[in-house]
């Protein structure tokens, strides 16, 4: 907690189990926000989310037979599970809409 700032983070790859949309993957969702330009081609945030106090992203370094290796996490803030119900609501109205655009030109 003291290292994340906060109790109320989220791992990114738990997000998924919090958010109030069911039966929505990891890899749909790291597909949407890459889309919006939110995460990168990596899955991590832009510096500009971080800023906003969005996400987080911690690395650590540990050492196996003498080679350091790196992994970052991703943890999300309460206010970043808000951003990304947000985005994700959105997504959900924009491609209904298309959707039914689409049956109305189909009929």
């Amino acid at each position: 907690n003291k290292l994340l700032g906060s109790k109320s983070c989220v791992d990114l790859d738990r997000v998924t189990q919090v958010i109030k949309f069911h039966n929505l993957s990891n890899t749909d969702l790291y597909k949407i926000l890459r889309s919006r330009h939110v995460l990168d081609d990596n899955n991590q945030p832009y510096q500009e989310y971080c800023d906003r106090k969005y996400f987080r992203v911690v690395e650590a370094k540990v050492v196996v037979k003498g080679e350091v290796i790196r992994q970052q996490r991703t943890y999300v803030y309460k206010s970043g599970v808000s951003f990304i119900e947000k985005i994700l609501t959105e997504y959900e109205v924009r491609n209904h809409d298309q959707r039914n655009r689409k049956a109305s030109y189909d009929s």
